[in-house]
């Protein structure tokens, strides 16, 4: 909501306060369940967790210190649950299922209570991984090759030719490289799709909205 006093809340953190809010109402406890979940998401988000943001602070305190999914348990291993567990572990293999449009396996994973179905989704879900990196290194020669030739340039733009939501990755490892800001673009039927990074400007998707020549959602 607007106004709210933790702008740095993500999807999955809204997501469990309403659930909170929901308990609330019905005088039970369940969303207690799903404290780990809260905290994967916010921590995968990347979302601020200094003492700026101490609503999310507890809840990736009280998700780490009530870890029940699963999910994540089987991802962890013999690794414990904490940021780093999800940072390289679980986020990873999440957005690679979105990437390469899996996201309901992503889903069934996170839902399921089986054993063998989650052991099962965790291999889709690496195979995923594997099938986003063969695009990406089918991409990137041609990508440098556009980039080279913008040396010049303050705003790169770069044409890719892959299905999936995969120019994200390809912006931030361009961002890397170029560090300027930058478009990585798909055509789709008359309109062109993607991802955008910047570093040095305050606020590029609010430039990008301002020109009128494209939409930031």
């Amino acid at each position: 909501a607007v106004g709210y006093k933790n702008p740095a809340l993500s999807g999955a953190g809204v997501v469990f306060k309403f659930c909170k809010y929901l308990d609330e109402l019905n005088w039970t406890e369940c969303a207690d369940d799903y404290w780990d979940l809260a905290a994967t998401g916010i921590i995968a988000d990347m979302c601020d967790l200094s003492e700026q943001s101490p609503e999310n602070r507890y809840i990736c305190y009280m998700g780490i210190h009530n870890q029940k999914n699963a999910a994540i348990s089987k991802i962890n291993g013999a690794f414990g649950f904490d940021a780093k567990a999800v940072s390289f572990g679980i986020a990873p293999l999440v957005n690679a299922a979105c990437r390469t449009n899996n996201n309901e396996k992503a889903m069934k994973l996170f839902l399921s209570d089986d054993s063998k179905e989650i052991s099962s989704l965790i291999k889709d879900l690496k195979k995923c991984k594997e099938e986003q990196n063969k695009i990406v290194a089918s991409q990137m020669d041609s990508l440098i090759e556009q980039g080279e030739q913008q040396l010049n340039q303050k705003c790169m733009y770069f044409f890719i030719d892959a299905d999936g939501e995969i120019a994200g990755l390809m912006g931030n490892k361009l961002l890397e490289k170029y560090q300027r800001p930058l478009f990585v673009l798909r055509q789709v039927g008359d309109n062109y799709c993607g991802s955008m990074r910047a570093i040095g400007v305050e606020n590029f998707a609010q430039m990008v909205n301002d020109t009128g020549a494209g939409q930031c959602m």
